[in-house]
């Protein structure tokens, strides 16, 4: 977003925040079937989570596999929270 120097930052948050279109592939149809595909979400998963559950200790009474697995939703969702608050919106 910083780099970004056709549109100033604050109307992009707000465009990109309007239905959520930055978790969507195609922001203009947020279209369910895209989502979580667009490039910010990829670059979340693959910098973000995926390294800091990379090599987690398989511990089946704990069903880290699972965590590990399932835990990518929640890590997301926190993530597009984080964001918004952090941005203003509520």
């Amino acid at each position: 977003m910083v780099a970004n120097k056709e549109c100033d930052l604050q109307v992009l948050a707000e465009l990109l925040l309007k239905k959520y279109a930055f978790i969507y592939e195609d922001m203009d149809r947020c279209d369910a079937a895209g989502a979580y595909h667009s490039d910010f979400m990829l670059q979340l998963f693959g910098r973000g989570h995926l390294s800091a559950i990379h090599g987690y200790a398989n511990v089946p009474a704990l069903k880290t596999q699972i965590l590990a697995l399932k835990g990518m939703s929640g890590a997301i969702s926190l993530c597009a929270a984080a964001v918004s608050l952090s941005l203003g919106y509520r």
